[in-house]
Formats: C-alpha cells, structure tokens, sequence
C-alpha cells in the first residue's frame, strides 16, 4: 500500500511540478517585452496597444494563429515612440491590413 501510495505521489508531482517553471518562463518573456517595449511609449493608447501585443505573444501565445502572431509583432515593432491616437490608429489599421485576419 506504501508503494502504490508513492508511486502516485511521484506521478501526481512530475505532472505537476514542470507547470510553473514554464509559466514563469513565459512570465519573464511577457515583463521583457513590456520593458522593452513601453520604454519609448509616448501615450496611453500606443501603451495599451504594446500591452495587448505582449499578452498576445507571451501569455497566450501558444493559442495565436500565425497571421495573429504577425499582427502582434507588426504592433511591437511599430508603436513605441508612437505620439498621439491617429497614428497608433493608423499603425494599427496598417498592420492589420498586412496581417488579416
């Protein structure tokens, strides 16, 4: 009984323990790309814009279809500096044009 019990401790604990180590990781690529992204955000907006990018990529991108991921990537690379709300329009219309969804 000892060992059936342990043998289903070890099983519960191998399934469950590599869980946070990879939800730490994708933790860590999400703060990167914040940090490098919004370091030359100039407005709420093209933040926001940024933040949804990187929540797109680094937390739920397992789910992300190609064509999003491109959409994402179009916004990380375009949108910081970014001044005012027509231009983060603007980028936001063009990337989606170049990455339909």
């Amino acid at each position: 009984m000892f060992m059936r019990n342990a043998s289903r401790w070890l099983l519960s604990a191998a399934l469950v323990l590599p869980l946070p180590a990879m939800a730490f990781g994708s933790n860590a690529q999400y703060d990167q790309c914040m940090l490098l992204s919004l370091r030359n955000s100039q407005g709420s907006a093209a933040a926001s814009m940024i933040k949804s990018s990187c929540q797109a990529l680094y937390q739920n991108g397992n789910m992300a279809l190609p064509r999003e991921v491109g959409f994402h990537q179009c916004i990380l690379q375009n949108m910081p500096g970014v001044r005012d709300n027509f231009s983060v329009q603007q980028i936001r219309q063009t990337c989606r044009s170049l990455n339909p969804m």
